[in-house]
């Protein structure tokens, strides 16, 4: 593969009846020629032999790199040669090393006291440098300890730093090292020389033989090459390609200069180093990239899923060797990273439902302070994970989420149908949300779907808010003639025993057919009366219709329990037609299901606070003499009379007997003394 170069423009600056440009290969205009005249003429007087010095050239839109000699004796005493390479900014981007720089500079060579054409003519041209040619700086050829001064002063302080060296020309491969670390943004505005001199240009590094001791910093001269400083001392001497790929694409989108440099080798270190653990990466970014939008390209290749097409940088990073690629591992660290970065970016709330749905064992993550998180973040997860999860999913990581689960809940209403939603969410919050006005029909919908899972508790605390709700559903599930019908009448049971039938209105429609009957007698204990809510003749008919219909999908308990209230009822209606007609309905049924030692103990003592006294054992016996005293009551027709008689098989006799002894207490011309003759 060719070498890949760039165009470098030149120009040479010399003693020409005053310090002058003598030769170049581009136009300069007039501010950049006075910035380059006053650059390039400087004095020596020290041990150095050459001065090197990088600086912007704003008016040219370049990077000028100047290496500067004396010229005498060949021109006048203390005049100079300085030869430029002007590196347009674009330029100064791709280009990955310095050592091309470094062999490109050119004293000039004068025969007497003049430059001859051809000599002037090599200054003329444009050059063409190499991109990937690395500075040539041995370790050994600085001193530890001054170049510790250097990185420490450079990269821990915005200040300018000057640093006094014995011979400034040993150092000027550690400028250009230094500056070819550095990425593109923070090259191009940075300046540096090894000769100080009062110029209005305002240098970021002077490693100079002389240091006035006026504006002068300080560096501390007890600072060691350890920590983040060793890291970049060594790539300085022995190029490290990831780290620079790192600084190549963290410094794209620093903002802060020199300041970025230390916490960014940190970052490397951490993330590249076997020593180096996530835990220190979290609190790197937390102390100095805290804003979501702050080195979002570092935050992605970190946090983002590395296995994504798109992600391709994250994999060409060599830094990221330590750091961990699975998903299960990444996405705990991005939570833990939440309120720092972008979650839209990095595709978070969709992750999570991924990682919920086909790992649900590394489901386990920390909790997510969303008071930390910005509203746009916020957003972002919930609508991640709203548009990517089934039901079961958003409520896996509802649940473990909690005040992100209501979040949840609120763009994902359907899980509020989930039982254990409300067993680890804010009840009093979801219920807010079943009354969002936009969500017609969803409170109807939840509490059907709660009935249908026996979810007592969360319908209890519904139906608390609004106990209408209660009555609503039992008329809900009364309509629904299915196999499940007993299971949803013991379900509301339970609720209303959680719930409390004093919070209960009366029901906004009453109930009337024999289902919803059916389901209220099942639905509340006997005792508590909300039978009583229901109309005498709307339960006599029911008894009616339901009478002989016994099946297994309705167990025989609530059909005793039925015609005890119907029963009851009646005789409490007051009515003698309701009184008449219920012992019709219900005597022949119940006298033969009292028999049976098995009868439901509710119906039996809703029945026994109605019938007259007697031994508890004898159940129908009671009853015998509850409908011997209703006849007596009302004057029942013969035809019913011989019917009640009739259904007491086989205690017919006993029946008669009581109404025997009833009709002796009356007058001979009594209507009782007269229908039993016609039983004789």
């Amino acid at each position: 593969m060719p070498e890949s170069r760039i165009p470098v423009h030149q120009a040479l600056y010399g003693y020409v009846e005053g310090h002058r440009l003598v030769a170049g290969s581009t136009r300069l205009d007039d501010g950049a020629q006075r910035a380059l005249r006053s650059l390039t003429d400087v004095a020596f007087d020290g041990k150095a032999k050459s001065y090197l010095t990088i600086c912007p050239v704003p008016n040219q839109q370049a990077q000028a790199f100047i290496k500067t000699w004396p010229a005498d004796p060949w021109t006048r005493p203390g005049s100079v040669w300085s030869h430029v390479l002007l590196v347009d900014l674009p330029n100064l981007s791709r280009l990955q090393g310095l050592g091309g720089i470094a062999k490109a500079f050119r004293r000039p060579m004068p025969r007497g006291l003049s430059l001859e054409a051809n000599e002037i003519a090599v200054f003329k041209r444009p050059l063409a440098i190499p991109t990937d040619r690395f500075v040539e700086m041995p370790p050994s050829a600085i001193d530890p300890a001054i170049l510790a001064r250097v990185l420490h002063g450079l990269y821990e302080s915005e200040e300018p730093v000057r640093i006094r060296v014995s011979d400034a020309s040993r150092y000027e491969d550690l400028l250009l090292a230094l500056v070819e670390q550095q990425w593109p943004r923070l090259r191009r505005n940075f300046s540096c020389r090894t000769r100080q001199r009062s110029t209005s240009v305002q240098m970021d590094l002077e490693l100079v033989e002389q240091v006035p001791s006026r504006g002068a910093q300080h560096v501390d001269s007890r600072a060691i090459l350890g920590g983040w400083a060793s890291v970049a001392s060594a790539d300085l001497g022995n190029v490290d390609a990831g780290y620079r790929q790192f600084l190549q694409m963290c410094g794209a989108e620093s903002s802060s200069g020199r300041r970025d440099f230390r916490p960014l080798t940190q970052m490397y270190e951490a993330v590249s180093s076997p020593r180096g653990t996530p835990a220190q990466v979290l609190d790197l970014i937390a102390l100095n990239f805290p804003d979501p939008e702050e080195q979002r390209g570092l935050k992605r290749v970190l946090f983002a899923d590395a296995a994504s097409g798109s992600r391709e940088q994250s994999r060409s990073i060599q830094a990221l060797a330590q750091w961990p690629k699975a998903e299960k591992d990444r996405i705990p660290l991005a939570v833990r990273a939440a309120r720092w970065l972008d979650l839209d970016q990095i595709d978070l709330g969709a992750r999570l439902v991924d990682l919920y749905r086909t790992d649900p064992d590394h489901a386990d993550l920390p909790d997510l302070d969303l008071e930390l998180l910005t509203v746009r973040n916020v957003e972002a997860l919930v609508g991640g994970i709203s548009s990517r999860a089934d039901s079961a999913t958003a409520v896996a990581v509802a649940i473990s989420q909690p005040d992100l689960g209501l979040l949840i809940a609120a763009r994902n209403k359907q899980i509020l149908a989930s039982p254990v939603i409300w067993e680890h969410l804010d009840v009093d919050l979801l219920i807010d949300l079943l009354d969002d006005p936009r969500s017609d029909g969803l409170r109807e919908f939840v509490l059907d779907q709660l009935l249908d899972q026996d979810a007592d508790s969360p319908i209890a605390s519904i139906c608390g808010a609004d106990p209408d709700e209660w009555w609503a559903l039992l008329l809900r599930s009364a309509r629904r003639d299915d196999s499940s019908f007993y299971q949803r009448a013991r379900t509301l049971r339970a609720s209303l025993v959680r719930l409390g039938t004093a919070a209960l209105n009366s029901p906004p429609v009453r109930p009337q057919n024999a289902n919803e009957l059916m389901t209220l007698v099942l639905a509340a204990e006997l005792t508590a009366g909300l039978w009583r809510r229901a109309a005498p003749e709307d339960w006599i008919r029911a008894a009616a219709q339901m009478r002989g219909r016994e099946n297994g999908r309705v167990p025989r308990a609530a059909h005793e329990r039925l015609m005890a209230v119907a029963l009851v009822a009646a005789i409490q209606s007051g009515s003698a037609e309701h009184r008449t007609r219920g012992w019709r309905t219900c005597y022949p049924y119940l006298h033969a299901a009292l028999r049976s030692d098995s009868f439901d103990s509710e119906a039996w003592a809703l029945l026994a606070s109605t019938l007259p006294a007697g031994a508890a054992w004898d159940k129908c016996n009671r009853l015998r003499r509850g409908v011997a005293q209703e006849i007596k009551k009302d004057r029942w027709s013969a035809d019913d009379v011989r019917a009640i008689v009739a259904a007491s098989s086989p205690d017919s006799a006993a029946l008669v007997v009581l109404l025997e002894e009833r009709a002796a207490k009356k007058k001979k011309d009594h209507w009782l003394k007269q229908m039993l003759k016609m039983f004789t």
